[in-house]
């Protein structure tokens, strides 16, 4: 269950310029996170690469991080990045390429669960295998995320960017809690429940 990088109650960190990957995982299997951060505050991750891991990389309960400036999550078995229960973090200017191998249209490139005032802007996503391992969403807000900020966000077009969508933004969402730049672009199912906005 242990990452490559584990960090745990860790302030006023930086961790950039480094690889959190594998290459042989015919033989040792693929690492459960490239990185994997607990209770961590005030960080700051640049310019890493974290590739060809079960999950890239899995935040619960950070407070004021910031993931920034050119990290790539890629190649990943199942998502990209997790975020559970983070408060005031920033993910902006990353890459995401090719998560959610393991199965298709199952596992996303980013998944927020339960975040509150977080921003989420200027990220990439894309997926170069011709719709093989297709991510089910871009990016999805889930679990009552609230005061969300989201702009600036740019996701590849099916038919190899999103099995199901770009954006899933979950019906515990209040929705006038969260703020975006009106770049948003979207369609309902067949059917939408009573009293759902």
């Amino acid at each position: 269950g242990f990452g490559q990088l584990d960090l745990t109650y860790t302030n006023d960190f930086f961790i950039t310029n480094n690889q959190f990957g594998i290459i042989n995982t015919g033989t040792y299997g693929f690492p459960a996170f490239g990185i994997q951060a607990t209770n961590t505050s005030n960080g700051t991750y640049a310019s890493n690469f974290v590739w060809q891991n079960n999950i890239g990389g899995n935040f619960v309960s950070c407070k004021y991080d910031r993931i920034l400036a050119g990290n790539r999550f890629e190649n990943s078995q199942k998502e990209g990045v997790i975020f559970n229960n983070c408060i005031n973090g920033i993910f902006e200017g990353n890459w995401l390429n090719n998560n959610g191998i393991l199965t298709t249209n199952t596992y996303n490139h980013m998944r927020w669960q339960a975040c509150n005032r977080c921003t989420i802007a200027n990220n990439q996503g894309f997926d170069w295998s011709g719709g093989t391992n297709t991510q089910k969403y871009g990016c999805s807000l889930e679990s009552n995320c609230l005061n969300m900020i989201i702009k600036g966000n740019s996701f590849a077009p099916s038919p190899n960017g999103y099995a199901t969508a770009a954006w899933l933004f979950d019906a515990t969402m209040p929705s006038t809690t969260n703020a975006t730049d009106g770049a948003l672009r979207f369609s309902s199912g067949n059917t939408i429940a009573a009293a759902t906005t």
